[in-house]
């Protein structure tokens, strides 16, 4: 039928609730995953052209999420002696509307000076549309925490991977 489909059991126990029953969770996604995931790969191809152009041999450049898929950022490129960490968000939609994860706010909290994200919209057209954003920028945007569903997913899909987090995640609007 076409939908990405991924099945937990967790306890409110693991989440802060002072209960101790197990409860099956199922998120069912049309065709998401695929999508989300392909679109991902061409922001991050993208912004790749994007920046090797500008830097034009004047730095080093590291796609780092082509060889370490749980990296908090996708890129790294030095330019004058100094390591900038570039992550990328992309949606085939004309709007700024971005997911950062748990791993992705602690990262951008301990490199706020060189820390930066490139939305890029309407990746599937011909010509996307490229926004970037600095620590600063970032923190003037409306954020809201995402739904406890969703954060419920969010917390269990790390827990998965043992890496623990300080931050909530926050869709950025």
């Amino acid at each position: 039928l076409g939908y990405d489909n991924e099945v937990m059991t967790l306890s409110g126990i693991d989440f802060g609730v002072p209960q101790d029953r197990e409860r099956c969770f199922m998120v069912s996604v049309l065709n998401g995953k695929a999508d989300i995931e392909k679109n991902g790969k061409l922001g991050e191809q993208i912004i790749a052209d994007y920046l090797k152009k500008e830097l034009l041999d004047r730095g080093d450049f590291y796609h780092v999420s082509k060889e370490h898929a749980l990296s908090p950022y996708d890129m790294e490129y030095t330019l004058n002696d100094i390591k900038y960490y570039v992550e990328v968000k992309a949606t085939q939609s004309d709007k700024i509307n971005f997911y950062l994860s748990p791993g992705e706010m602690e990262f951008m909290e301990e490199n706020k000076e060189t820390y930066i994200l490139y939305m890029v919209t309407n990746v599937r057209d011909s010509k996307p549309n490229i926004k970037k954003f600095i620590y600063k920028d970032i923190l003037k945007l409306k954020s809201k925490p995402p739904s406890a569903r969703f954060s419920i997913w969010l917390n269990l899909l790390y827990k998965k991977i043992k890496h623990t987090f300080k931050y909530r995640s926050y869709v950025f609007k």
